[in-house]
């Protein structure tokens, strides 16, 4: 296994809150697949779970950095029973090819204030 980098960031969870209240589907849709935004919105605070994710997105460009330029757009976190999984979106088609080869470990966690996300790329 060759370690690609590492990526973490932290995002405050209210920006989320307010676009949800203000009604920014616009926003959401930009930044968050289908799956994404279904999943966040079954949740009772889907702001915390946005919040992640996009945490999540963030450290991912910061992990791949030096070896791509990569988007948030690029990544997308797919929720399985056991755990969030950080996969490459097959929406967004415009992406680095080198992005294909890379493989992610994230967690995700988030409190009422704030959430965080670490992801590390790597070749298999």
């Amino acid at each position: 296994m060759e370690i690609i980098g590492i990526g973490i960031d932290l995002q405050e969870i209210a920006p989320f809150k307010k676009q949800l209240q203000n009604h920014q589907q616009r926003f959401f849709s930009r930044l968050f697949t289908a799956g994404e935004r279904e999943y966040c919105e079954s949740k009772k605070n889907p702001a915390q779970h946005y919040a992640a994710r996009f945490c999540a997105k963030e450290a991912a460009v910061k992990a791949v950095s030096s070896r791509a330029d990569a988007l948030i757009t690029h990544f997308e976190i797919v929720s399985d029973e056991k755990k969030p999984k950080l996969v490459i979106s097959s929406v967004e088609k415009d992406r680095p090819s080198f992005l294909d080869e890379v493989k992610f470990m994230v967690t995700l966690s988030h409190t009422d204030q704030y959430a965080v996300a670490q992801v590390l790329a790597f070749l298999a």
